[in-house]
């Protein structure tokens, strides 16, 4: 399974805005962030032009309660309860 770090950076090479700020890895939030993609528009272009990137992105993982990014496979062993909540798909 390829990390979230993996999955943004091959795309960054297919988009010359925004996808090349660090801040974007630190925090693919920053996807559905009005302000960020105001100030990156060539970059909000992007995502509308493939709409199902930010879904990709969610499926790597999730931020913890402290903003800390955990892969599926962390989420699954040690807050399987909340993964059947909101990503029982994660278990297929």
């Amino acid at each position: 399974m390829r990390t979230r770090n993996q999955w943004l950076r091959p795309r960054r090479r297919n988009c010359s805005d925004g996808s090349r700020d660090p801040r974007l890895q630190a925090d693919p939030s920053l996807m559905d962030n009005p302000t960020y993609l105001a100030n990156h528009p060539q970059f909000a272009q992007w995502l509308k032009e493939h709409p199902n990137a930010h879904a990709q992105v969610e499926e790597l993982g999730a931020y913890d309660e402290t903003h800390h990014w955990h892969d599926r496979a962390w989420w699954k062993a040690n807050h399987a309860d909340l993964v059947h909540q909101h990503h029982p798909h994660w278990f297929d």
